[in-house]
This record gives C-alpha cells, structure tokens and sequence, in this order.
C-alpha cells in the first residue's frame, strides 16, 4: 500500500487428470489508521472460483461406468474492516470481518478471513 489506498491479488491454479481449478481474487484497500506495529483498513475483495473436475457413476449397461465431466463457476464479493499486524518490514499478519455475497450473490452472509503477506 502505497499510501491510503492499495490492492492486492491472488492466484491458486491446480491441475491434475481429472480437475481444474483456479482462485483468482482482487482487493482493494483502503487504510484508515496507521501506526508502527498495525494498520485499520476497509477491503472490498473480489473473488472468482472455477472448478472442472470428471465424475463417474455406475452404470450396468457400461464397463467403465458413466462418466461426466462437472463445471462450477461463481462470483463472491465482500466488504468489511480488517487489521494487519506487521511482524517485519515486509510481512504483515491481517484479520479481516465484514459480510460477503457467495456464489454469484445468491447468499448473503458474515465473513471472517486470516491472511499472511509479504509486502513487494
């Protein structure tokens, strides 16, 4: 965080044989107090979640069974107030809480989340 205001991303790919999945998030900050050991800030955080994976199921009327493969995308999205703890000179420790809207803002509901971060 430059100054007030700041961003952070996320990525977390896997893949292996039989599943895709890819986190991609993006939070924008916005610092209300600051001091030498801590930081006050709102977040608003973005987050979009991509799951492809195969599923078989039995069938008698196949060898190998059925086999179908299963896509899940969605949105969340959040706001709240966290607090980032600095351990170092490029590490911060951050507890964050508001509320967030889940799988493409079908469900509404209170969120809590840690985080460990170094500072490029």
């Amino acid at each position: 965080m430059p100054d007030k205001f700041g961003a952070q991303i996320n990525f977390a790919p896997y893949h292996d044989k039989q599943r895709d999945q890819y986190s991609v998030g993006l939070t924008f900050l916005y610092r209300l107090i600051e001091n030498k050991v801590s930081n006050l800030y709102l977040y608003q955080g973005n987050h979009y979640f991509y799951n492809s994976y195969t599923s078989y199921a039995y069938d008698p009327n196949l060898p190998d069974g059925k086999k179908e493969q299963i896509t899940k995308k969605y949105m969340n999205n959040g706001v709240g107030f966290g607090i980032e703890f600095i351990i170092a000179k490029r590490i911060g420790f951050n507890l964050m809480g508001g509320f967030a809207a889940y799988n493409n803002f079908s469900q509404l509901n209170l969120t809590g989340e840690t985080a460990l971060y170094y500072k490029f």
